[in-house]
């Protein structure tokens, strides 16, 4: 169900926006194979359509799937720091570092709208008579 949009629900789609962008930018600019390429491309199509529907909709679907994605983000962005890329070193750059960032930055304004949106729950059942 769509709720009114707030400063921080609007904020927490275009900062989803903002990083599907730099997915996209890391996705053609970086030095990767081909496949991961292909990963980092999807995952960044599947960012700026959760972005979308989060700022048509602002709907409890769109928050858990842009949550997801950005969970995801902060995975793909940490792994390769700590652990490496298959047959690579560990890497942690500008990019990398910045989906890390405006990950975390998702996370926190998503949370920050958390609460206007337990307090406008219906005190009824919809299905109550």
């Amino acid at each position: 169900m769509p709720l009114a949009h707030t400063p921080a629900s609007r904020s927490a789609g275009l900062a989803t926006m903002l990083l599907a962008l730099v997915q996209l930018f890391l996705a053609l600019h970086g030095d990767h194979d081909t496949y991961i390429e292909a990963l980092l491309l999807a995952q960044a199509a599947a960012t700026a359509a959760g972005a979308a529907k989060l700022l048509r909709d602002n709907s409890v679907e769109s928050r858990l799937g842009v949550g997801f994605l950005v969970v995801l983000s902060c995975l793909g962005a940490l792994v390769p720091a700590i652990l490496g890329l298959p047959g690579q070193d560990r890497t942690w750059g500008v990019l990398p570092a910045a989906v890390f960032s405006l990950a975390i930055v998702v996370i926190a304004l998503l949370v920050a709208d958390l609460p206007r949106r337990v307090t406008e729950r219906r005190s009824r059942s919809p299905y109550a008579s």
